[in-house]
């Protein structure tokens, strides 16, 4: 696996092609994927494994030294840290009933990649995902509780996220 994705890493890299890493758990190669990334989105487990700070916005920070050029950690129901060479930000999260968070991060990845897809600045990017993955948790199911894009849409601007 860690070949393949380095491979793949690679071959994407030269051909101009954004790469957005999930990084759930720690696992063999991951970390040499961050100088190959442009978005490097770890799980709040994977900063507790890979940093002895016992604290994201500094797993965050060690992970963009390594390389990476945006580093954001998510949080669940915390919400998720943001840093980048120039800015560190915080996206809280929405309040909602979770009732099942399963594929919630996987749901977060997505929306963040379709908000790079749509060209929107990084803020409104981790706030859509934020809410994308807040909506899935309020239904039981991985994939049947996936928002669609007007669900979304809505919940935005009729809500605001908790402090």
């Amino acid at each position: 696996m860690k070949e393949s994705s380095m491979s793949a890493a690679e071959y994407a890299r030269d051909a101009g092609v954004i790469i957005v890493v999930d990084a759930g758990s720690m696992r063999e190669g991951a970390l040499a994927l961050v100088n190959l990334s442009d978005y490097f989105i770890a799980s709040d487990d994977f900063a507790r494994q890979f940093s002895s700070a016992n604290d994201p916005k500094a797993a965050a920070i060690e992970l963009l030294d390594l390389g990476a050029k945006t580093v954001i950690v998510t949080l669940g129901e915390r919400g998720s840290i943001c840093v980048t060479p120039e800015k560190i930000f915080y996206q809280p999260a929405f309040k909602v009933k979770a009732i099942d968070t399963t594929g919630c991060g996987d749901v977060f990845h997505g929306a963040f990649i379709f908000g790079l897809l749509q060209k929107w600045d990084l803020n409104e990017t981790m706030r859509f995902a934020s809410a994308t993955a807040a909506l899935k948790c309020r239904e039981i199911g991985g994939r049947t509780a996936i928002p669609d894009l007007r669900d979304v849409e809505e919940f935005l601007e009729n809500d605001i996220p908790s402090s």
